[in-house]
């Protein structure tokens, strides 16, 4: 699936209106639908509706060239070349006038290009040219260079391969971990590093593994309690006896039954085992007069509150340090890869150079599909998850309005999850957020057993999103069908001429 039904699916569900930009020299198809008054006509050009003022005459229902000559002054001027007729001579037509040599596959595609409504140009078609010289005409060639035009991004070889390598089968992951074990220490190793570190969740195993330490010691172990003495669990002022004292009170346990009881809560759920030590910290500190203090003591761990948990949940903090590593961020970052381009030279193993080579390739290419347009925003990224034993690329597009710093607005917003699991196979997790409310649409081929296994979880959702203030409006579940094209339909049947003027013909 990768990029191809991925971005289809985002412009499917994406309620932004669709923009058409003419730069001089472009050729474009165009076709009169109507005449008004005053030398006026109503156009479909490119797949757009828009009004003309006509200085050279037009005949209804008949497609035409135009060249944009000019887009200075108040309007764009367009330059009629030629009337046109359908098929194969759309092509043949814009070939002669541009006077280069394509061959009959070349022209086919061509043919679909203007007929998706790009515009060409003599320099765009040999641009085009020079790449096909190194590339077959391959589907996915036809896909990369189709969004490259679509995305307006230089029509170069560089920027193919950074598409080419973004679209690829090949493991982000795997190609991490490779370069990563190559030089564990260096500067290098040590990003991607944390950006494992990031992904697994690990954040919060420093402090569960000293808990634990703490709690299955059959003696006093001073060294661990220090430590969550340290991360301000337990006040610094009370010896560990008095923990197990206040605890074996208020569960009705023997003191050396404490430990035991909280140890095996721990490994049950950590999340609970933690709630129940929360509970015995703010028993201490009420006894002692503290209860001020323990509330400021808590704020200093507030990692690992309901209200942060859910939030590691959805990603935020790991999608902010994903996008400085990637330099996807309006803050700029870009660690990883400047410390790839700086050591990728000084590699003596030629599989790890190669490897390295392709991953700069493949977050230029991040990069590029990352852009601001007008008022919003886009971002398009591959994390490492850790799902189960394995490790597995989940791709993320995440596209909302713009903010004064630049960053994407959590209150108006639509991001998708894609990854590809074992026996799910493809799933896409579509997340719309309008003022806050959230609309969630999972897709997958298995929809209705998810949908039967997902319904459990709804109630816990809407309460953990609304401790984030955010309103869940509803899940939907549908099937994900292979190869579905999006089809895009626009109606000029209900048009009416209001006036103003387009653009000068």
């Amino acid at each position: 699936m990768k990029i191809s039904g991925f971005q289809q699916l985002f412009s499917a569900s994406s309620h932004s209106t669709r923009s058409f930009t003419l730069t001089a020299g472009d050729h474009v198809l165009g076709r009169v639908l109507k005449l008004f008054p005053k030398q006026t006509a109503l156009l479909k050009l490119n797949g757009m509706t828009m009004v003309g003022k006509l200085e050279a005459p037009l005949i209804v229902r008949q497609n035409y060239w135009f060249q944009v000559t000019s887009t200075e002054g108040e309007l764009p001027h367009l330059k009629m070349i030629s009337p046109i007729k359908q098929g194969s001579e759309l092509v043949e037509s814009l070939v002669q006038e541009l006077r280069i040599e394509v061959n009959k596959e070349s022209k086919k595609w061509l043919s679909n290009l203007v007929e998706q409504g790009h515009a060409l140009t003599k320099e765009k078609v040999n641009s085009l040219g020079n790449i096909l010289a190194k590339e077959s005409l391959t589907e996915q060639t036809k896909e990369i260079l189709t969004y490259m035009l679509k995305l307006r991004l230089p029509l170069s070889k560089e920027v193919f391969d950074a598409l080419k390598n973004v679209m690829g089968s090949s493991s982000f992951s795997k190609e991490l971990q490779a370069i990563k074990e190559y030089n564990p220490n260096s500067g290098l190793g040590k990003v991607i590093d944390s950006i494992f570190f990031q992904s697994s969740g690990a954040q919060n195993e420093p402090f569960k593994k000293t808990f634990v330490n703490w709690l299955q010691a059959t003696n006093h172990n001073e060294k661990a309690y220090q430590m969550l003495q340290h991360l301000n669990l337990f006040p610094k002022s009370k010896r560990e006896e008095d923990v197990l004292s206040v605890a074996s009170r208020l569960f009705t346990l023997q003191q050396s039954e404490v430990k035991a009881v909280f140890l095996a809560k721990v490994q049950e759920s950590f999340r609970e085992g933690f709630d129940m030590v929360r509970q015995l910290s703010q028993e201490v500190y009420e006894q002692a007069g503290e209860y001020e203090a323990f509330s400021n003591a808590w704020k200093a761990i507030d990692q690992y509150s309901n209200s942060e948990v859910i939030k590691q949940l959805m990603g935020v903090q790991r999608l902010t340090a994903f996008f400085h590593a990637f330099g996807l961020s309006q803050e700029g970052g870009g660690a990883l890869l400047n410390l790839l381009a700086a050591e990728v030279k000084s590699v003596d193993d030629a599989g790890i150079r190669e490897k390295m080579e392709l991953l700069i390739s493949r977050i230029t290419g991040f990069q590029l599909l990352s852009q601001a347009n007008g008022p919003l925003s886009n971002f398009y990224m591959e994390v490492p998850l850790l799902v189960g034993k394995q490790w597995r690329d989940v791709s993320i597009q995440w596209s909302g309005q713009r903010q004064e710093n630049q960053g994407v607005n959590p209150n108006y917003c639509h991001i998708l999850f894609y990854v590809n699991l074992e026996a799910l196979q493809d799933v896409v997790i579509s997340v719309n957020i309008q003022n806050r409310i959230i609309t969630l649409q999972i897709i997958n081929q298995y929809a209705d057993l998810l949908k039967e296994s997902g319904e459990k979880f709804t109630k816990s959702l809407v309460k953990k999103l609304e401790e984030l203030d955010y309103q869940l409006s509803g899940v939907s579940y549908r099937p994900l069908k292979q190869g579905s094209s999006i089809e895009k339909k626009m109606s000029t049947s209900s048009y009416s001429y209001r006036g103003g003027v387009d653009f000068l013909i």
